[in-house]
């Protein structure tokens, strides 16, 4: 039974790199994808000092007043999903939950019994036609339009540096290669920027409110850099144990979301976690036991909006037919993230 999560150096994608050291890295990323669907990565080509930079324009953005950060909102609907939600705005699910409730013909309240206690900001591409950026004005925030882009940016690149990868991985030909690099452009990506506030540990402890409940991304993958405080945890889908991701420096994890796994013919699985406590990090404040906030940068790398996803031929072979139907990007994201937003929704400028 595995007790932790395996790492994988991918700095040899980068310049200088050689094919050799390539395909010994690309052997253990298949391992640990093939096996968990998640992996820790090293050398995907961010700068400690662009990734310190990255966290001190998130921990800037999130100490503004409220009604500051009001001034960027992410519309009522789940499309586009872009710019500021208050804690308890978003709601993430399952596949399993949103099928479920789908074969119910529910309206999507069953699954927002329990509130995500997170703010979020999303910034994605400027070529992005169906999703367009949502934007702090420079009286608010100077500098906030530029310096969100450069990490989105610096981003971008690690992770078509990962996705050279996960193609060597894969063994695919040259002819599929590009085509999935075709599909993944870059024009669907995007950053998110997390945090989770201090909040009662007994709340979390009761499930009164949640941090991140277990789900998939519906992303190809997903890349996320964490601090410190720690929390998130991925599920071995094997023995269906949590197991814990260890924050460490110039470390990300990579997990694979729906899209791959399709691409993949379900030779890479979609990994399900959650951000729950965290280890060691509750702490006394005024006679109330408080678990500490905690900042993450994920980074969503997705097929185009109307790219067709369909598992590639050279990954059939060996079972002989497709364990998934084609579907389009865009329709699959409709569909799960229809519930995901409420609307219209009030809130209080005190609540910050």
């Amino acid at each position: 039974m595995a007790t932790h999560i395996p790492t994988v150096d991918l700095s040899c994608f980068g310049p200088g790199g050689s094919v050799e050291d390539q395909k010994a890295a690309a052997v253990k990323l298949h391992d640990a994808c093939s096996r968990f669907g998640f992996v820790n990565l090293r050398g995907i080509g961010i700068s400690s000092q662009r990734l310190d930079d990255a966290f001190a324009y998130s921990k800037r953005l999130f100490d503004l007043p409220l009604e500051d950060k009001l001034r960027a909102p992410h519309p009522p609907e789940a499309m586009p999903h872009r710019g500021y939600s208050h804690a308890g705005m978003e709601k993430v699910y399952s596949k399993a939950e949103r099928d479920a409730d789908a074969a119910s013909n529910g309206t999507g309240e069953a699954l927002r019994k329990t509130e995500d206690h997170k703010e979020s900001f999303e910034i994605g591409s400027e070529k992005n036609d169906f999703q367009p950026n949502i934007y702090l004005p420079d009286s608010i925030y100077p500098g906030f339009k530029q310096d969100g882009l450069r990490i989105y940016h610096d981003f971008h690149q690690a992770g078509c540096r990962i996705l050279d990868a996960l193609c060597m991985s894969l063994k695919l030909d040259p002819e599929e290669t590009a085509r999935l690099k075709q599909l993944h452009s870059g024009q669907n990506n995007q950053l998110r920027l997390l945090h989770y506030p201090p909040i009662e540990t007994q709340k979390l402890k009761s499930e009164v409110i949640g941090r991140m409940p277990p789900h998939q991304d519906w992303s190809s993958f997903t890349f996320l850099f964490q601090d410190s405080v720690g929390g998130l945890e991925l599920q071995d889908p094997g023995t269906k144990e949590y197991l814990r991701s260890i924050p460490e420096q110039g470390t990300c994890i990579l997990n694979v979301g729906d899209m791959l796994m399709r691409y993949s013919n379900g030779i890479y699985p979609s990994a399900m976690h959650r951000v729950t406590l965290p280890p060691s990090t509750v702490q006394d404040m005024e006679s109330d036991t408080i678990t500490k906030g905690r900042y993450a940068i994920p980074y969503f790398f997705a097929p185009d909006h109307e790219a067709l996803v369909e598992p590639m031929s050279s990954l059939c072979k060996g079972s002989g037919h497709l364990n998934y139907e084609a579907v389009r990007w865009c329709d699959y994201g409709e569909y799960m993230s229809r519930h995901m937003y409420k609307g219209t929704q009030e809130v209080s400028v005190e609540a910050n």
